[in-house]
């Protein structure tokens, strides 16, 4: 089972699905691994379906299993599947769902552009919502500029997690975003208050199993000159297709020249831009990152992609 929950880690659900295949001894936990690679994978459909067979060959799925599955459907995009999925979790197989499962749901319906539903589902738990569940969904309203929407689930997620600076930067960089610059001073006062100070942003890459670790604006790398230069050459491309960098994530008062300069910066572009220099073309790259991807940086790995 390893060998197929590497490949699906890796990406590479094609290996997975034929390692899986080849198993002479199958059970409720190998079925789970592969429905979660297809979710991670983004492969909702082959999820649901893996789902299904594992059903038929007589298989009783648990928490974990609805959890892959939940999962899949929101990287999918699947709305009306998630439902289905959650309610045959509670209703047929007489689950309880967990938190995640929640937040799955929630997710699903936010990406959905439910935000209304959403924030009724939230109300209807029959539990009270965490703090990653609500990070989630404050994400959500300010990515769709729901401004009382946001300060609602703010104030509530302050409240439960007084000393998580995540929570502050977001609602603060989306005062930025709206223009409410009291909005801004407010949450910069309050963290002064309580002592809170934002997380460094670092993204790390691995290149001939060496970890290469970047921040935001970093040249202090040996090839620091190759990979700025790179960086500018992709840009310029990017902006052949229509990437406009979005500087209105930046929350500094500068020029707008210093604020796309920060965008550019980004500590992703930084490491993406490493692996295109380093690696083979055609190959894969994979980063990791330590706090949430910008919506700039989303949409520079969108476009790279393709």
């Amino acid at each position: 089972m390893l060998f197929f929950d590497m490949y699906a880690k890796c990406g590479c659900m094609e290996e997975s699905s034929k390692c899986f295949k080849t198993m002479s001894i199958k059970n409720v936990v190998s079925w789970t691994s592969l429905i979660a690679g297809y979710g991670k994978n983004g492969l909702g459909l082959q999820a649901i379906k893996a789902f299904d067979e594992m059903e038929m060959e007589g298989f009783i799925p648990n928490k974990i299993t609805f959890l892959g599955l939940l999962h899949a459907c929101c990287r999918g995009g699947l709305v009306q599947e998630g439902w289905r999925s959650f309610n045959t979790t509670v209703h047929e197989y007489c689950l309880t769902p967990m938190m995640e499962h929640y937040t799955c749901m929630v997710d699903l319906l936010v990406s959905a552009g439910h935000l209304n539903d959403a924030w009724g589902f939230i109300e209807r738990m029959p539990v009270k919502p965490d703090a990653r569940l609500l990070t989630a969904f404050l994400s959500s309203c300010c990515f769709q500029k729901n401004v009382e929407l946001a300060r609602s689930v703010a104030e509530r997620l302050l409240e439960l997690e007084p000393q998580e600076a995540g929570a502050y930067m977001l609602l603060s960089n989306f005062f930025c975003i709206v223009g409410d610059l009291k909005g801004v001073a407010n949450v910069r006062r309050l963290m002064l208050s309580r002592g809170i100070r934002k997380q460094k942003a670092l993204t790390w890459i691995e290149i001939n199993r060496e970890i290469h670790s970047f921040e935001s604006g970093d040249k202090s790398h040996p090839l620091s000159g190759k990979i700025h230069k790179c960086l500018q050459n992709l840009v310029e491309k990017l902006r052949n297709i229509g990437y406009v960098p979005n500087t209105s994530i930046v929350m500094q008062n500068v020029d707008e020249h210093i604020k796309e300069e920060i965008v550019l910066g980004h500590s992703e572009k930084l490491a993406i831009t490493f692996g295109i220099i380093s690696k083979p073309a055609g190959t894969q790259i994979m980063i990791i990152k330590n706090l949430r991807v910008c919506s700039d940086c989303h949409e520079f790995t969108r476009l790279i992609s393709n």
